[in-house]
């Protein structure tokens, strides 16, 4: 859509700025959603949480 309205470089370029924000965007919500803590535990839920909101196919073992 920026490209349209833009051009090519212009939409590359704020492509490029929305992709250094948005794992920060998306840790702080799934934090605040889960009302998780700086605990390896939050941090494993969280991880576990975006990766099965993306779909992904995975499994995951608690070592701790």
């Amino acid at each position: 859509m920026a490209e349209e309205k833009y051009d090519f470089d212009t939409a590359l370029e704020l492509d490029k700025k929305v992709w250094k924000v948005i794992a920060k965007i998306q840790s702080r919500m799934i934090k605040s959603f889960l009302g998780l803590n700086k605990s390896i535990k939050s941090l494993f839920d969280g991880l576990i949480t975006k990766l099965e909101l993306e779909e992904f196919q995975f499994e995951a073992k608690k070592n701790f």
